[in-house]
């Protein structure tokens, strides 16, 4: 499934969300993607969050192990799935469909210091009459006014 996905996009990076090391028996080995993908970064996450199965080209430039799977570790990672604006898009869509159809109108987020490019998206689709649910979105910032870190 990862090498059909990888033909259908001329990005750099291969994303997937979803597999169960239940159904696998065991974790997936880093070598079938190293063997299958020697020039792209590989990222699978599994369907608890708990484990990336990736190569090594992912854990260099994302700098974490397969492992240290949180949202913390994951920054960079996500940093880059968020610029991709279509992507972003569409799976907020997908999302908010899904808490519909369980009955939810109205869902709060927070971020940090940057909003990663989801807040031009849901500004486009309130735009256009097309945000299927209210989203209140609260910014933190993780340096005070004048920039020093927060301790």
């Amino acid at each position: 499934m990862l090498k059909q996905e990888a033909k259908k996009t001329l990005k750099q990076n291969v994303y997937a969300y979803g597999w169960s090391e239940e159904c696998w028996g065991e974790l997936p080995g880093q070598s079938l993607l190293e063997e299958a993908f020697t020039d792209r970064a590989v990222i699978a996450i599994n369907l608890t969050k708990s484990y990336c199965w990736m190569n090594k080209l992912a854990q260099d430039k994302y700098q974490f192990l397969p492992n240290q799977c949180s949202a913390e570790s994951r920054a960079r990672l996500l940093h880059d799935m968020m610029q991709d604006q279509e992507l972003v898009r569409q799976e907020f869509l997908d999302f908010a469909r899904m808490l519909a159809k369980r009955g939810v109108t109205s869902i709060k987020d927070i971020g940090f210091d940057r909003h990663s490019g989801l807040l031009p998206v849901l500004e486009e689709l309130e735009a256009a009459g097309e945000l299927p649910l209210q989203v209140h979105f609260a910014l933190g910032c993780l340096y005070g006014c004048c920039g020093r870190k927060r301790k």
